[in-house]
């Protein structure tokens, strides 16, 4: 039986342990638990089922290094089974706190798609973990003269800002491409109560700064290493009120927990998070798709996805939708604007569904302006 309209992405949930706690991370409830092998093989037997000739691979935590031997196990397996007519494209997600020599050689060997989670000198990623700054300093050192195609082609770094790290956004941008990180990402932490004005503008000193910068550099080589300004059409249209706007209430990408409950979307993953409202909890639970050996039930509820998050409350049409800065129907930067539906779980302003968290708001509207600016690229 096959999984109709395709398998975009496959999610595997390695463990619901990290080696550090970050402050913002959404993943709220840690703990020590981590992935069988017989669950490992039947999230990886669902990729035969896709009929898409190309499947991406992830391998999710917490911190998925944690599991490293299941994660080489499972590579070996997919390796073995694959037909020509298939090809897997492997990813992780990491904090980059365990990359040593071996685990990088075997991601570059296997042509991993790696994305390090990493907010930038000193005074940012110190406030995410302390003492983190010096370990990552040294490993983009070893990428950079060891491993430099690697980091130039199959390595990205996500910034996750919160209020206190704002002064620092820029440098920690300049600071990652002069490490030789060619793709970065910025985005505004989850949780986080509204910016204040001095923040505000603060937030756009940092963004004016990362603009100028990235146009002289976009001038010079024909690089965008910022995603954001990664503009290669005319902007999307406004979608209307028939559009979902996020991929979970629609079920083409699946993330496999450590306990092998299946879900679509990492955010809706239960092994390593809480909702703190329990209506909310109640009907973001039914919107499970269930344990990942039962392939048959998984296609039902996967049917049933759309209906689900219908009931669920929170991933409405964007026109719904609003924060305490306007309303995203009438905002100028809708059509390129999006913020993730499970933010609003945890929103720590607003227990409202259709109520975007002003910080991410505020986030938004800054850095799409600098967007908006930046040139077309043809």
């Amino acid at each position: 039986m096959s999984l109709a309209g395709g398998l975009d992405t496959l999610g595997i949930v390695v463990t619901a342990d990290c080696n550090i706690r970050c402050t913002y991370c959404f993943q709220d409830r840690k703990q020590p638990a981590h992935m069988p092998w017989a669950t490992m093989s039947a999230a990886l037997d669902l990729l035969p089922r896709s009929p898409r000739r190309l499947v991406p691979v992830s391998f999710l935590g917490g911190e998925p290094l944690l599991g490293f031997a299941l994660i080489s196990r499972a590579v070996a397996r997919v390796n073995q089974r694959q037909g020509p007519r298939r090809r897997i494209q492997f990813g992780l997600t990491t904090n980059g706190l365990l990359l040593d020599e071996r685990r990088v050689a075997f991601l570059e060997r296997h042509r991993f798609s790696v994305q390090i989670s990493c907010d930038g000198g000193a005074p940012s990623q110190d406030l995410r973990a302390p003492g983190s700054f010096a370990i990552l300093e040294r490993l983009f050192d070893r990428l950079r003269l060891r491993h430099r195609q690697f980091l130039h082609r199959r390595v990205s770094v996500a910034i996750t800002v919160t209020p206190p790290a704002i002064p620092n956004v820029a440098e920690a941008f300049e600071y990652l491409l002069a490490k030789g990180v060619r793709e970065v990402a910025i985005s505004a932490a989850m949780g986080q109560r509204r910016l204040s004005p001095a923040q505000a503008v603060e937030l756009d000193r940092q963004f004016g700064r990362i603009y100028r910068w990235s146009l002289r550099h976009y001038r010079a080589t024909g690089e965008v290493p910022l995603v954001l300004f990664r503009r290669t059409a005319l902007d999307p249209r406004k979608p209307d009120d028939t559009d979902w706007p996020c991929a979970a209430a629609v079920g083409n990408n699946l993330v496999v927990d450590v306990d092998g409950g299946v879900y679509s979307c990492a955010l809706l993953i239960r092994s390593c998070q809480t909702v703190a409202r329990p209506a909310l909890a109640r009907r973001l639970a039914a919107m499970s798709l269930g344990p990942v050996t039962d392939v048959q039930g998984l296609l039902r509820r996967r049917a049933r996805l759309p209906d689900r998050a219908r009931v669920a409350g929170i991933f409405g049409p964007q026109s719904r939708k609003r924060s305490g800065h306007d309303r995203c129907a009438t905002c100028r930067y809708a059509a390129a604007c999006f913020v993730c539906p499970i933010a609003c779980a945890k929103n720590p302003d607003s227990a409202d569904a259709n109520r975007i968290p002003d910080f991410q708001c505020a986030f938004n509207r800054i850095a799409l302006e600098y967007r908006r600016r930046f040139p077309i690229q043809r």
